[in-house]
């Protein structure tokens, strides 16, 4: 594969167009060395690709999102980018320990609040864009992300309701965290043999346990603050499903 920068310069990467390792419904990613790997969009990703967006989630360098490398372009829109790889743990999540998804929550939570500050909406995070790594948990994949923006004199003029709207979009994004972390420890209970066809949508008994655990008090407070008062005393998140679902 062939690609060139904002400048014309060409890189060659010698990958094979199947020998990708992770895909979306509009994108492919290959690995390219030991650090880092290539994302190819198809032709729609492209057309809406937001390149300004992009250029400003790079440039807040945030440490619980995956760091972006190198755009390559075609037809002067950006076809193609390098970013950080990340490797996944062997271990599921409701297997580590308490403390790391604390920390790591705590730390999402501090970027997204960043992201809320500069009016970007993280719309496109869902449990698949989530990565755990046995070192730390980063968010992947901001295409689908939306910026705002003060576009009326109201809100040009107006402090307060500028930062209502921050307000607003922070919530909104806690929201989305939460919610792709419900989904994300459903498919790991799935993965573990908990009938959740039955559990998660028929059985409102079970199913409250994680409503429990990801409600955050109406996304107005901390989310690491809110579990970890719920999961007090429990080595590990499986603790506390085999503690509340075993009654």
């Amino acid at each position: 594969m062939i690609f060139y920068d904002k400048e014309g310069k060409s890189y060659s990467f010698n990958i094979s167009k199947d020998d990708y390792f992770d895909y979306g419904s509009t994108s492919k990613v290959y690995r390219i060395n030991s650090d880092e790997c290539l994302k190819v969009m198809d032709k729609d990703s492209v057309m809406y690709f937001k390149e300004e967006l992009y250029d400003e989630i790079k440039s807040l360098s945030l440490d619980s999102l995956v760091k972006l490398s190198i755009p390559f372009y075609q037809d002067g829109k950006i076809k193609a980018y390098t970013m950080e790889y990340l490797e996944k743990s062997k271990k599921s999540i409701l297997d580590m320990h308490t403390e790391y998804l604390l920390d790591n929550l705590h730390s999402l939570y501090k970027d997204i609040l960043v992201l809320a500050k500069h009016l970007i909406v993280t719309s496109d995070l869902y449990h698949r864009n989530i990565v755990i790594g046995d070192s730390g948990i980063k968010l992947i994949d901001f295409d689908g992300y939306l910026k705002m923006s003060f576009d009326s004199d109201i809100l040009k003029q107006n402090i307060l309701k500028q930062n209502i709207l921050k307000q607003n979009i922070l919530k909104q994004n806690i929201a989305y965290l939460l919610y792709a972390f419900k989904r994300l420890f459903q498919e790991e209970l799935i993965a573990k043999g908990f009938e959740l066809n039955d559990v998660f949508w028929n059985n409102m008994t079970r199913n409250k346990y994680l409503n429990y655990l990801f409600d955050c008090n109406g996304y107005k407070e901390e989310p690491a603050k809110v579990l970890e008062r719920k999961m007090i005393g429990t080595k590990t998140p499986m603790e506390l499903f085999d503690r509340k679902w075993n009654k």
